[in-house]
């Protein structure tokens, strides 16, 4: 039976909104990895966003501010990153520090040309 509340009720819904999901992370300029804490660096689509960051018992667990920068069809690398106004240069970033001391702050600044020297490993 078709267009129930059970798991098989949505043809087509295998998912259950995990697309939906990686779609709103993504515009944020973030890309969870699978099974860890972390978030890829991406190029976000929005120009800015504040939301509550909450726990898995619904308690608020501070702020995530989203600034974007220069962001344009044309600007699609990130030239730098701040998170809590301190330069940022690795490709990715943990959840922990997202949440630390009530929130983040991330500051996109786009570019229209890659950025070189951007540390792409664990060591940096």
């Amino acid at each position: 039976m078709h267009f129930t509340t059970l798991a098989n009720g949505l043809p087509g819904n295998d998912d259950y909104g995990t697309l939906s999901a990686y779609v709103l992370f993504t515009s944020l300029g973030l890309y969870p990895q699978a099974a860890t804490s972390r978030y890829f660096i991406g190029s976000p689509s929005i120009s800015s966003i504040s939301m509550s960051l909450t726990d898995v018992t619904g308690s608020e667990n501070g702020r995530l501010t989203i600034k974007t920068y220069n962001n344009s069809d044309v600007n699609v690398y990130v030239d730098k990153l701040y998170v809590n106004e301190q330069l940022y240069m690795q490709p990715f970033i943990e959840h922990s520090l997202l949440v630390a001391d009530g929130g983040a702050t991330l500051e996109f600044h786009m570019s229209d040309q890659p950025r070189s020297g951007l540390c792409f490993s664990d060591g940096c």
